[in-house]
């Protein structure tokens, strides 16, 4: 998945570019926010919830995202009219986070695989989480120096979680439908708002302009782990103008999912995605807008069914 600050731009510049009648409220700026961060929000639940909500996110990345995207748009439509626009708001950033994931993810995972098995003393496959979050880690500082020209020690990573307490509850009441509908878990109906919870403390933690506390929750984690994962995520302070990961350069790099070979780069992708988003999420709520480009896929990008790719 691209990471916090590439997702919140993506959003951040498709607000911005659709008509003010979309987004009526501030509530239902803040839910479609929310929608872009996706359920990636489900990855920091705390451990009080582990047996209900914990894996919740990997779960609903690896589910056919047409499947995930309808029961959500129906969620939505069973909310009361008091929060309809926070229920379509954070539908339609959930599609936002659908187009850029399954676009993106495959460019990242090619990468990753590509780090791991190039022979790098002290890497191996073990390790390709603690990569994979390396490499959104500094794709999410150039998407920040190129579209708003800061760095780190200027911007809030929190911003992309600010909603209110009702937005939040809104939400989260649709995730528990969800979770039922698409996936066939009872999950706590606070699961979501814990998760909001636990990102936002994550993300001031790794909060490390001058690199102190990364460095020294990098050694404690160190202890007991080859590599540090919180290290990984945490931005670096840089203004960046390209990156050895944006395949500026338009190698081939292969598609993990489906074996196609492709030569795109990072700013081909996050455009193409932007581009459909920018023709799709003010006709979200049309009767016969069909979802159907979320069929036979999940969030990484992956199909999600057995494709017959050639006849002998």
């Amino acid at each position: 998945m691209p990471a916090v600050i590439t997702h919140y731009l993506f959003g951040r510049t498709l607000y911005e570019r659709t008509s003010p009648a979309v987004f009526p409220t501030r509530e239902a700026f803040e839910a479609f926010m929310l929608g872009n961060q996706g359920p990636d929000v489900l990855f920091f639940c705390p451990t009080e919830l582990k047996a209900t909500g914990w894996g919740l996110g990997t779960q609903m990345h690896k589910t056919d995202a047409q499947r995930i995207l309808s029961c959500m748009r129906d969620a939505a439509n069973m909310l009361p009219d008091s929060m309809a626009d926070i229920g379509g708001a954070y539908v339609r950033g959930l599609y936002c986070h659908f187009l850029l994931d399954s676009q993106m993810h495959p460019f990242i995972y090619a990468q990753q695989e590509a780090i791991v098995r190039a022979g790098i003393e002290g890497l191996s496959a073990k390790d390709g989480h603690e990569v994979h979050a390396e490499i959104e880690s500094e794709l999410d500082i150039l998407t920040l120096s190129q579209i708003d020209g800061v760095t780190i020690a200027s911007f809030d990573t929190t911003l992309a979680l600010e909603a209110s307490p009702q937005v939040v509850h809104v939400i989260s009441l649709m995730y528990k439908y969800v979770a039922k509908c698409a996936l066939g878990r009872d999950i706590r109906p606070d699961a979501y708002g814990a998760g909001v919870d636990g990102y936002r403390l994550v993300l001031m933690a790794l909060h490390s302009p001058r690199g102190l506390k990364r460095g020294v929750i990098g050694l404690a984690e160190r202890l007991f782990r080859k590599h540090s994962m919180a290290r990984a995520m945490s931005h670096r302070n840089r203004l960046l103008s390209e990156s050895i990961f944006d395949n500026h350069e338009h190698a081939p790099w292969v598609h993990p999912g489906t074996g196609e070979v492709r030569t795109d780069g990072f700013w081909d992708i996050y455009h193409r995605a932007q581009a459909r988003a920018l023709l799709d999420v003010p006709h979200m709520a049309d009767d016969d807008f069909s979802l159907a480009v979320a069929a036979g896929t999940d969030f990484d990008g992956n199909p999600t069914c057995v494709r017959i790719l050639s006849v002998e």
